[in-house]
């Protein structure tokens, strides 16, 4: 849910924002934050224009949960008061993805489970391994039509349009990383949908008309994919705006395009934490960070229409203001998303390239012993917290196959981002052995669902870009 006190405190900001800035116009993304509900991801961007009789900016939303009532005229979960919706080609596509599902739409669907044996029995040359490990292996294959026939609407459209499969999605089977004998789980992933809405607010003191808005366009409504910069190469579609008045501090949201994150998540480089508050099973982080350039959500989906101009009557004159873009180089977002409520991971370096090795102290709030062994040679240790929790770890000892004893710590914790590498030296015998016994506290009410899952993966795959950088 929104926070009521939290929109009241941002209104006011916002007002002192703009009266302190009554003649300065920018064009650059200055970024607030702005809590939403229900896992929404939104990125906010801002643009004062023109006199400041308008204030403009993206937002960007990937909860399935926040979009769906979305379409269906419930408002209540998008940081924004006083709202005039702006149907359009973009607005329907997405209705009619929305009606194919009874509820939810999971980026991560579990399968069977099975043993390593009856894994390469059934898939055998079609897997490789990604991770090598006794306890934690992750073999990977490609994503086959039976894996999303009935199953996943919008993969299945994509594979009947000509999609290949392996720009739909892909299969994973792991264990639990913690030490569980349950098998090699079947994890089918599919990309994550994402919403891009522009925002139009009336910030003068006066009602205002707009009246055309000319956009970037492509109205194919097929489940066809182009590259999210490609839509500047798209034709210029010139709309009349529906008459209407619009009154002062009122907003028109624009639908611009349906987008697909990467199988793997978003490449986010990230700058800085600003905060976080749980909420139920979420976790919301206010992040300022970076995106790769021409890499800012992957692919649009279907037709798209992202205004570059719009024209408005003031003072029985009709004047016109250019949109800006998003910059991706420097954004502030507010990303809620799961609370994964997992453990601090093991990574090994090899070769001065970092590989992820297992999860390990499974149990929050209740202190275990663990043990990994580690059979190739490697370089360094680093135990790493990258998950919204506190790690309590009571000791770490780190020993080699001659009973030579590398490393003894005892007592001490890790917060998010927080880590310890531990050097291996060139003559240690293996296999090295890892005892670990400890607990952590995440900082929110755990989920254990497959989206947490899916989150947990995109942590990893990040903190790994971020080691081998």
């Amino acid at each position: 849910m929104v926070v009521i006190l939290l929109i009241i405190k941002l209104v006011e900001i916002l007002t002192l924002m703009i009266n302190n800035r009554k003649q300065e116009q920018t064009t650059g993304d200055n970024s607030i934050a702005i809590q939403v509900g229900n896992d929404a991801h939104v990125n906010i961007t801002q643009n004062f224009n023109n006199g400041n009789n308008w204030y403009i900016r993206h937002l960007l939303c990937n909860d399935w949960g926040t979009i769906s009532n979305f379409t269906k005229g419930d408002y209540s979960e998008i940081p924004i008061e006083n709202i005039l919706l702006y149907p359009n080609d973009v607005f329907n596509f997405l209705q009619n993805i929305i009606t194919q599902y009874d509820d939810n739409r999971f980026s991560c669907l579990y399968g069977e489970s099975y043993s390593e044996a009856g894994l390469k029995k059934t898939y055998g040359n079609d897997l490789s391994l990604e991770i090598r490990d006794y306890d934690y292996k992750v073999y990977k294959r490609a994503l086959r039509e039976l894996d999303i026939t009935n199953k996943d609407f919008i993969s299945e459209s994509l594979y009947k349009n000509g999609i290949e499969l392996k720009r739909i999605g892909e299969v994973e089977y792991g264990t639990s990383g913690c030490g569980h004998d349950i098998g090699f789980v079947e994890r089918i992933y599919f990309r994550k949908i994402n919403f891009l809405l522009l925002e139009i607010q009336n910030i003068s003191t006066l009602p205002l008309s707009i009246k055309s808005i000319c956009s970037s366009s492509n109205l194919n409504e097929s489940f066809s994919l182009i590259d999210f910069y490609d839509y500047k190469n798209s034709s210029i579609l010139n709309q009349t705006f529906p008459e209407l008045k619009i009154k002062p501090n009122q907003s028109v949201l624009i639908p611009q395009a349906i987008l697909l994150e990467p199988i793997e998540g978003l490449d986010l480089e990230y700058k800085s934490d600003i905060q976080y508050a749980g909420s139920e099973s979420t976790m919301a982080i206010d992040t300022v960070i970076k995106l790769p350039e021409n890499k800012l959500i992957s692919e649009i989906l279907g037709p798209h229409q992202i205004p570059q101009t719009f024209s408005y009557i003031f003072d029985d004159e009709e004047r016109k203001l250019g949109v800006h873009q998003i910059n991706p180089s420097n954004m502030l977002l507010l990303q809620r998303h799961w609370f994964c409520g997992s453990c601090p991971h093991l990574f090994i370096n090899k070769g001065n390239k970092w590989e992820y090795f297992a999860e390990t102290l499974s149990k929050s709030e209740k202190t275990d012993a663990y043990t990994y062994n580690i059979n190739t040679p490697i370089d360094k240790i680093k135990i790493f917290e990258i998950e919204d929790e506190i790690s309590y770890i009571g000791y770490l000892k780190i020993s080699d196959s001659n009973n030579n004893i590398l490393f003894n710590l005892e007592s001490f914790k890790l917060e998010k981002n927080e880590f310890r590498d531990f050097m291996i030296p060139s003559d240690a015998g293996y296999p090295i052995n890892i005892k670990i016994q400890g607990h952590y506290i995440p900082n929110g009410i755990t989920s254990n669902s497959a989206e947490a899952n899916f989150y947990r993966r995109q942590l990893i795959n990040q903190s790994l870009k971020k080691l081998n950088k």
